[in-house]
């Protein structure tokens, strides 16, 4: 059962941590190809329109909205996007921490409401339809969503900074500097004793499959020496029994 919960912890917490990261992307890319963009096209319109052009002019009475009206949603459109943008960049760097959830928890509840007032006033000029409304809400309540899963991760876990623990290269690397490796020279030990010592809290599997060969091409050399020793020897013998009998 606890392992089951651990489980169920885990996958919410990473599932929170990757769509507030992807809802962060998309809605600093939103605000830069959507809102920013509308808002400037807004600008240079109302713009023309006051230079007296015939074609902006005749288009603005068709839907029955001045220039004024045009510059006033080019500025909600920039109030957009700016804001889409800091949510954004705030919802990519703290996906991963659990003691800022509170913080994206108000920004989520912010962007929620911007869109709606923006799609309101929007609607309220004629510049939009009441159906984009809702597709403009669709982020913002995707982005509560996920942040309501890593509420409940930091509410079970009050302690736990980071919903997902980064990995730590560094700390990786450290520990296999200073990992044991054990060399004694001038010990003849076989390969099984030297394996016994060696336990996985001191050393890594590739590390001891190393030190077996290493173990292994030194045990063979001192039998390669141990051998040739020998056969010097008997010839050796050999060799003082022909001058012994030589002499006699």
């Amino acid at each position: 059962m606890y392992q089951y919960q651990d489980q169920k912890e885990m996958r919410r917490a990473l599932n929170g941590k990757m769509i507030v990261m992807l809802v962060g992307i998309m809605l600093v890319m939103t605000a830069l190809t959507s809102s920013l963009s509308y808002g400037m096209r807004c600008w240079s319109m109302a713009g023309m329109a006051d230079k007296g052009n015939e074609e902006v002019l005749e288009a603005l009475k068709q839907i029955d909205i001045t220039s004024g009206t045009l510059r006033a949603c080019s500025v909600v459109y920039y109030i957009q996007a700016v804001i889409e943008t800091m949510v954004g960049i705030f919802c990519f760097r703290l996906n991963n921490r659990l003691d800022k959830v509170a913080l994206l928890w108000k920004m989520s509840l912010g962007i929620l409401g911007l869109e709606v007032l923006a799609g309101v006033a929007l609607t309220a000029m004629h510049m939009i339809s009441p159906f984009m409304i809702i597709s403009n809400l669709l982020l913002p309540l995707f982005l509560l969503w996920a942040v309501s899963g890593l509420k409940k991760v930091a509410k079970n876990h009050p302690d736990r900074i980071y919903a997902v623990e980064p990995n730590n290269r560094k700390k990786g690397k450290e520990a296999d500097k200073t990992s044991v490796q054990p060399k004694k020279a001038g010990q003849k030990k076989s390969l099984m004793e030297h394996a016994t010592q060696v336990t996985p809290e001191n050393i890594t599997p590739l590390e001891l499959t190393r030190e077996l060969e290493k173990e292994d091409a030194n045990v063979t050399e001192e039998v390669q020496e141990a051998s040739e020793e020998e056969v010097a020897e008997v010839t050796e013998t050999k060799e003082e029994k022909k001058e012994t009998q030589e002499q006699e």
